[in-house]
């Protein structure tokens, strides 16, 4: 069974540390000026003492210019990470760097997971460097904090070390969490506050909503919406953010793939009616209401430049298979006609082969043009992927920024895939490996199409050359 642990507090630098040291790997980025830029959740897993373990990090959620917009975002991205719910919310704590502040801030975090969390929740107090034992006594703040934790606490005196004799006591005391509360996760109620609000998603206002017609919202509402998406002067459609939506509606996972960033935020902001997501050199997920379904877009970066890092394209693949756990449903291929070449259509391939052997059984071709309607993809690289891919493909005018007509039709597409994938999703094989067994794969199939390709590409000097050798 699966032991899910999230990491919460301060430095980021810290709990990576911890993290890393929990799962015997460098599993997490630790480098300082990695914590200089905004950061997202993490997720990572290994196996401890024979059982799964998978640890969720954060980013600093107590620095004092982290907005409430930015924490209720991160805060969701935590659950989605530790779904079903996590078994242990780790407080990763530094006593000189606890202040008040701090710890009202830790509180109304926990509440916003859930009104339970405490009976979930352990303090791991840590200590950098060698400077001998970590003394937590006389800091009130901290000790009070301990203490609503029903005294759960442990120390890790030096975590520069990799000290393997910590975690034995350290998972002892974890376990003891999980068997007080008799094996079950935390059921996060994050989403239970705007429950009220989504209630309104029934009878006629679903059938309006399949008719594809606008949403007449009251002021509080409207106002809501408007601070949810920071749109002004636009239509509003009933698709809403995930902070809008109840837990228990039926999920449809998407991936958007592609060259062009751009396009594909484009497309994710059409689908989800609104600009939600924006060009990135990280893999990104929003989530909002579309027809009355919810729906999660993982939207990527340029995975099919050439000039990549295997690392990093590794890193970007790996994220993107945590973002849609426990799998996508839908693999959506945004490619532009004319601009998709033969060399690109040989890396998606193997991109997609990466995630599973039976990768194109979950893909849709998506061809975004203009307000022009018609156009021939002819016998070129678009129509070839279009042949792996069963035919699914769709047509979108990215002009227009909200086209319900449009969406429909592509969700209908979408739909008719899952139901001849018997409602299941994809079940991604690669990270199911040691990571340098996974790197190793991706760098050796990349460059074995990066060497084909020049050899396509090479000059038909070599039989003249040939020749005058053999004068």
């Amino acid at each position: 069974s699966e032991l899910r642990i999230v990491l919460l507090g301060g430095s980021g630098e810290e709990k990576s540390k911890v993290g890393n040291i929990i799962l015997g790997r460098g599993a997490f980025e630790t480098e300082p000026s990695f914590f200089s830029v905004k950061q997202q959740c993490d997720r990572a897993r290994g196996q401890v003492d024979g059982r799964h373990v998978t640890v969720i990090n954060t980013p600093d959620l107590l620095h004092p210019q982290t907005s409430q917009d930015e924490l209720d975002k991160q805060m969701e991205l935590c659950v989605c990470l530790s779904d079903p719910g996590p078994h242990v919310l780790l407080l990763v704590l530094q006593p000189e760097r606890f202040t008040e502040k701090n710890r009202d801030r830790m509180r109304c975090i926990l509440d916003t997971l859930s009104d339970q969390a405490f009976k979930y929740t352990m303090v791991l107090v840590t200590h950098a460097g060698n400077k001998g034992d970590v003394c937590i006594d006389k800091q009130k703040d901290l000790t009070e904090f301990i203490e609503e934790c029903r005294g759960r606490h442990h120390r890790f005196n030096n975590i520069d070390k990799t000290d393997h004799t910590q975690i034995g006591e350290f998972m002892e005391k974890i376990n003891m969490v999980v068997k007080e509360n008799d094996g079950r996760y935390l059921t996060c109620e994050i989403y239970r506050e705007v429950e009220s609000v989504t209630a309104s998603l029934t009878g006629s206002e679903q059938d309006m909503e399949r008719e594809n017609k606008p949403q007449v919202l009251s002021g509080e509402e409207k106002k809501t919406q408007e601070e949810t998406f920071d749109i002004s002067n636009r239509p509003q459609w009933k698709r809403r953010m995930s902070i809008d939506l109840p837990p228990d509606l039926s999920e449809l996972r998407i991936v958007l793939l592609g060259r062009s960033g751009e396009e594909k935020s484009k497309v994710g902001n059409i689908i989800l009616g609104g600009e939600v997501l924006s060009v990135k050199d990280e893999c990104e997920r929003a989530q909002g209401l579309v027809n009355g379904r919810r729906v999660a877009l993982i939207n990527t970066p340029d995975l099919l430049d050439p000039q990549l890092p295997y690392r990093k394209l590794f890193y970007q693949i790996e994220r993107c298979v945590t973002l849609s756990a426990p799998g996508p449903h839908a693999l959506l291929l945004v490619l532009q006609n004319g601009r998709f070449t033969a060399h690109d259509r040989k890396i998606l391939k193997r991109i997609l082969g990466f995630f599973s052997d039976e990768a194109f059984k979950y893909s849709v071709v998506l061809v975004t043009q203009g307000s022009k309607r018609s156009f021939n993809l002819g016998k070129g690289p678009v129509h070839k992927v279009l042949e792996k891919c069963s035919g699914r493909c769709h047509t979108l005018n990215n002009t227009v920024e909200i086209d319900c007509p449009q969406i429909t039709d592509l969700m209908k597409k979408i739909d008719k895939m899952v139901k001849e994938n018997r409602g299941g999703f994809l079940s991604c094989e690669l990270f199911k490996e040691p990571e340098s067994a996974a790197l190793a794969a991706i760098e050796g199939s990349l460059m074995g199409t990066q060497q084909k390709m020049e050899r396509k590409q090479r000059p038909q000097a070599l039989p003249r050359e040939q020749q005058e050798m053999d004068k």
